[in-house]
């Protein structure tokens, strides 16, 4: 019962644009997050399904629950699992079994399709065809886990357009990287399970890249859980120096430290703690910093932004509270004395979170500049918001075989060195 208790909270926060799916779901107290997500997620797959099965049927006039409740479960009676729970609900479900099964039939005649997933909205992006490992370099090398995809008989291909079943294709523009097919797999390999390899989305490995720490840095990852971007940075400096990585959330910081015991990081102090809180003086070394804060999620495919956060439904004052928040956490990072350079990302679309944030932050902080990463990505910022924003990137799930996304790398000017 709580499960769906909870699936409706989460429908109910998404309907009102409040939250973003992933939010939603890690906010909630119910435990097992993965299963929730994939609740909630499936529901909203084939939400205009069971909206025309309900109107079909008389399951919720009978049942007398909210619309939010009758959608999962009939999504979980019809197209998930099966229904996990007893009691009064599944009571009420199986009595009305034969009618929803009536309706089910009726829409499927209707958009003439012979099976439940030709009901399911969601179609497979380029992004959605290809998942990404990255080499973890902290336990294996590159050449040493190409040598174990061999011995599975995995083979390389140029193109990541032509990637099959048993290939890979290495990532012209991120060291240590991999793209393969979609396929279970992928958890299953020994690699992944040692952690060896992380699966991660191309461009969220952009961030720990172009900022680039060497060996002995000091670091803060400033919105840190749960842990990829981070993981990255200790991979990066050959797990020496130190990371300091502050989430203002306690149960995120929880899974973020499993995975970097996965990884074997030993560099890095996970600290429960809002960022815009960190004095600077007690941080006066810190040269490094990731900013990657809390944004809209809009141009993440799998968190289904399409239907939840997309540039048509996110509200002006969404858009507006997030990008007060974002400059203020950007500006707090480029306050302390010793910093030297400053990424900046978003996993959004929306040029309010992007390219105007960072112009109102460059106008304010006169000490630092913009830097020309990743010169050979074709996709970059939206020069029409300010010249320069050319030197910044934007990822297009539709052109690059990643996540939506954008990057900014902020450095200190010479002379403020």
């Amino acid at each position: 019962m709580s499960m769906y208790n909870d699936a409706v909270q989460v429908l109910k926060s998404l309907e009102k644009k409040k939250t973003s799916l992933k939010k939603a779901v890690f906010s909630s107290k119910f435990g097992r997050k993965k299963q929730l997500f994939a609740l909630v997620y499936g529901t909203l797959n084939y939400k205009k399904a069971i909206e025309e099965i309900l109107a079909h049927s008389d399951f919720q006039k009978y049942a007398k629950f909210d619309k939010e409740l009758c959608m999962v479960l009939v999504y979980d009676y019809l197209f998930g699992k099966g229904l996990s729970c007893g009691g009064k609900l599944k009571n009420v479900v199986l009595s009305k079994k034969t009618s929803l099964n009536a309706a089910l039939v009726r829409v499927k005649i209707k958009h003439k399709v012979s099976s439940n997933e030709d009901l399911c909205e969601k179609r497979a992006s380029q992004q959605e065809t290809v998942k990404y490992w990255r080499v973890n370099t902290i336990l294996s090398t590159f050449e040493a886990v190409i040598e174990h995809l061999h011995t599975e008989e995995y083979k390389e291909v140029k193109s990541i357009d032509a990637i099959g079943e048993k290939q890979y294709y290495i990532d012209p523009h991120i060291d240590h990287l991999l793209a393969l097919k979609v396929c279970k797999g992928l958890t299953q390999s020994s690699l992944y399970r040692e952690g060896k390899v992380i699966i991660q989305d191309k461009a969220s490995c952009m961030p720990a890249f172009v900022l680039n720490p060497p060996e002995d840095s000091i670091v803060i990852d400033t919105c840190a859980a749960p842990g990829n971007k981070t993981s990255h940075l200790a991979a990066l400096m050959k797990n020496t120096g130190k990371i300091f990585a502050f989430d203002i959330s306690k149960e995120r910081l929880g899974i973020m430290d499993t995975l970097l015991k996965k990884a074997q990081v030993s560099n890095t102090e996970t600290v429960n703690k809002d960022f815009l809180k960190v004095q600077r003086a007690d941080y006066e070394k810190v040269e490094y910093m990731l900013v990657d804060p809390s944004c809209s999620g809009s141009g993440i495919v799998s968190r289904m932004s399409e239907l939840t956060d997309d540039q048509h439904s996110i509200t002006t004052e969404r858009l507006k509270s997030l990008h007060n928040f974002q400059t203020m956490i950007l500006n707090h990072a480029l306050s302390f004395p010793a910093v030297k350079k400053v990424v900046y990302s978003t996993c959004s679309i929306h040029k309010e979170e992007n390219e105007e944030v960072v112009l109102e932050v460059l106008n304010k902080n006169t000490n630092f500049e913009l830097e020309n990463i990743l010169p050979a990505w074709s996709n970059r910022g939206d020069a029409s918001v300010f010249p320069g924003a050319e030197k910044m990137i934007r990822c297009n799930p539709n052109q690059d075989h990643t996540n939506g996304f954008f990057v900014a790398l902020f450095v200190r000017k010479s002379s403020n060195v």
